[in-house]
């Protein structure tokens, strides 16, 4: 029994540690490091939070993001998409990219409507830089035997020279002459999406970049009760807290322990200024 409760308890971490550190968005796990929005090819789009349409997979979900696509009005784009916001200041820098990997646990009921305006049943996962006007993608066909079922979709980047990616989008691919046969509407349904990188804070901009990536700083407990402590073989001056959306909530001294009890439940970002330049942690408060 012991050996059984040891076993559980060293899995329920490893799945702690984990979904700390790469869970972009989980609107059930109330992690939503990134915000889905309509894009503009699809204005007429909602996203609403809905219960598990797998009556099955309640353990994993009880709450999902719905994407729904209404039938479009001719003239229309023939790609409609959702975009990936991401908090201000916060992405995936450009020497990330290429190896990256970013993975969307996704659900269709049906493909009836995607097919009435493209056969081949396209989706692509777009990253972007905004100040460079760069983008890349990756493209996924949904099979027959993928609906009625939580599939993971996984797109994995081998790109250079981005810039700074800070945003995504889910865009679906279809024929123009075809978007107004959509009578039902395409509903998506959207449980996690996760990546092999937490975002961060774009490191061209740090100073001192160079001996702030040779720092070690690492923060413990993670996730936070009422406290944390920092790890680091550089002298520490100071940290600052920053909510997901980029405002800064607390300024601490180097500190043996730094109290953040007063926060809610949620993602922060730690900026830790050390002697030898600065260095960013996400902080995760239970």
């Amino acid at each position: 029994m012991k050996k059984q409760l040891l076993f559980t308890a060293t899995l329920l971490f490893a799945s702690i540690f984990t979904f700390a550190q790469n869970t972009w968005y989980d609107v059930d796990g109330g992690v939503t490091d990134v915000s889905i929005t309509a894009a503009g090819s699809c204005s007429d789009c909602t996203i609403s939070t809905v219960a598990n349409p797998d009556a099955g997979d309640t353990a994993n979900a009880t709450n999902v993001t719905l994407l729904e696509l209404a039938a479009a009005s001719p003239g229309e784009a023939s790609n409609r998409g959702f975009i990936v916001n991401f908090p201000s200041g916060l992405g995936i820098d450009d020497a990330d990219v290429n190896g990256l990997t970013v993975t969307l646990r996704m659900y269709l009921n049906s493909f009836d409507n995607y097919s009435n305006f493209d056969n081949a049943e396209r989706f692509r996962f777009y990253l972007a830089s905004s100040s460079g006007m760069t983008s890349t993608q990756e493209q996924i066909n949904f099979k027959t035997e993928d609906t009625g079922v939580w599939k993971d979709y996984t797109f994995t980047y081998n790109a250079t020279g981005t810039g700074f990616i800070d945003s995504a989008e889910i865009r679906l691919i279809g024929q123009a002459s075809r978007f107004t046969n959509l009578d039902n509407g395409l509903k998506i349904y959207i449980d996690t999406i996760t990546a092999t990188l937490p975002l961060s804070s774009d490191s061209s901009l740090s100073t001192n970049n160079i001996d702030s990536q040779v720092a070690t700083i690492k923060a413990y407990p993670n996730p936070v009760t009422n406290s944390f402590q920092l790890n680091s073989d550089k002298t520490i001056e100071n940290v600052k807290l920053y909510n997901i959306t980029g405002r800064l909530l607390k300024t601490f001294k180097a500190e043996a322990n730094y109290d953040i009890s007063d926060l809610a439940t949620g993602i922060y970002i730690a900026n830790i200024k050390t002697q030898s330049g600065s260095k960013t942690l996400k902080i995760v408060k239970k």
